[in-house]
């Protein structure tokens, strides 16, 4: 199942970020300082149209069903692509993988993501995007994901 769940992974986000799509915004560094959920609670790396990014992911989900449900805890490792905008408001798309920290779901993962980045002040970023959570053994589930990032230009 994990192989499968990378796999997949991999297919969508490659079909995502074809040359089809291709208004890229001109090239340019960062590193980014994210909060809440997208697309984690960590750091991130961009350069021209593409970053990585590392942190913490939570969300509200239940182990059985939905009478108990609790705060969820993941580590989140991925791969993002910029496409269609300016630098104030763009499209991504974001494959990573998870790894759960909570009881009842320490296991492997992919998170996949779609959504918009809009800039609202010098350095100041909001995100709003939706996330599809895999992991083997689990329903899937499909989440907001909403987040906000404080933005360091590298020369």
């Amino acid at each position: 199942m994990k192989r499968f769940v990378l796999l997949a992974s991999i297919a969508i986000f490659g079909a995502l970020t074809t040359s089809a799509w291709a208004q890229e915004p001109r090239p340019l560094r960062q590193l980014s300082v994210n909060g809440f959920r997208s697309p984690s609670i960590g750091l991130e790396y961009r350069q021209g149209a593409y970053s990585l990014h590392t942190g913490y992911y939570t969300s509200i989900l239940s182990q059985s069903d939905s009478r108990n449900k609790r705060s969820t805890a993941f580590i989140k490792t991925g791969v993002s692509h910029y496409f269609g905008g300016d630098q104030k408001r763009e499209w991504f798309v974001s494959a990573a993988h998870v790894r759960g920290r909570t009881e009842g779901w320490k296991k492997d993962g992919a998170f996949l993501e779609a959504g918009g980045r809009w800039q609202v002040a010098k350095r100041l970023e909001l995100r709003l995007g939706a996330g599809l959570l895999l992991v083997s053994g689990k329903p899937a589930r499909l989440n907001p994901t909403p987040g906000i990032s404080y933005t360091i230009p590298l020369h």
